[in-house]
């Protein structure tokens, strides 16, 4: 995405929120080319295979608030690419919001049977969105019900990036993720899941992680301090309770 476009996305981190109500009715063919214009112009987190579709709900067997279209995301059969693909929902999710659609992810739907792959690649998670019914923005970032930013992070002071996770949204509100820094390097840990609900939960967690990089990510392009973001495989401290996901390294805290 372009530098302005970036922008856009990042004032909406401390705006956009999730819209359950929305107006009948498709959208139109200018509408639908803006979105898919941005969907083409999205900036992946890395080269995982990933990809994004759009799909009228109706045709997809996806009923949520009358939302008239899904955004199906497919990845490849493994964590880095399903986290990917949750990077790229939410960075449509907030695109959306520069548009003025409203948008919700609904983490346990699926597509009807004919829309569960997509270029040899499996399903894996969806976002509805349309013209909201009502709101689709927060007058102020005071309507968010989040942790407070030392509950996610024991990086001290305040700084824009780690708040705009703080904001990001969450499977159940859950907000799983800590924030862990050295030097400029900032890693994503995630909340384990025990045993008893694993195999349902731990999807939702990688687009939790997913969504929470995003943010990050969004923030540091915007504010001109991202450097370098990867996985690191050394030296990494051990958190109990928690697993690294991913390193946003930055020039500067801000």
């Amino acid at each position: 995405m372009k530098d302005n476009e970036i922008q856009g996305l990042y004032a909406e981190i401390s705006r956009r929120m999730s819209v359950r109500d929305y107006r009948p009715g498709e959208l139109d063919d200018t509408d639908l080319g803006k979105i898919e214009e941005g969907r083409k112009s999205l900036a992946a987190l890395d080269d995982s295979a990933a990809l994004l579709r759009v799909i009228p709900a109706e045709k997809a067997g996806v009923s949520f608030g009358h939302a008239p279209c899904c955004l199906c995301s497919y990845a490849k059969d493994d964590d880095d690419a399903r986290l990917n693909a949750s990077f790229l929902l939410q960075e449509m999710s907030l695109y959306l919001s520069t548009l003025g659609f409203g948008s919700c992810w609904v983490g346990m739907a699926k597509p009807k049977n004919g829309f569960l792959e997509y270029e040899g690649l499996p399903f894996f998670k969806l976002l509805v969105f349309g013209k909201a019914a009502g709101a689709y923005r927060r007058e102020s970032v005071s309507q968010f019900k989040r942790k407070n930013l030392s509950e996610i992070t024991d990086i001290p002071g305040e700084s824009k990036v780690l708040e705009a996770v703080r904001l990001a949204p969450s499977a159940m509100n859950r907000q799983g993720w800590k924030l862990y820094a050295e030097g400029t390097k900032i890693r994503l840990y995630m909340a384990n899941n025990n045993f008893l609900v694993k195999k349902l939960m731990d999807p939702l967690t990688i687009a939790d992680a997913g969504i929470a990089l995003c943010h990050l990510w969004t923030a540091a392009k915007a504010l001109g301090v991202f450097r370098a973001s990867g996985k690191e495989t050394e030296g990494l401290p051990h958190i109990k309770g928690f697993s690294y996901v991913q390193t946003i390294e930055l020039t500067e805290f801000k």
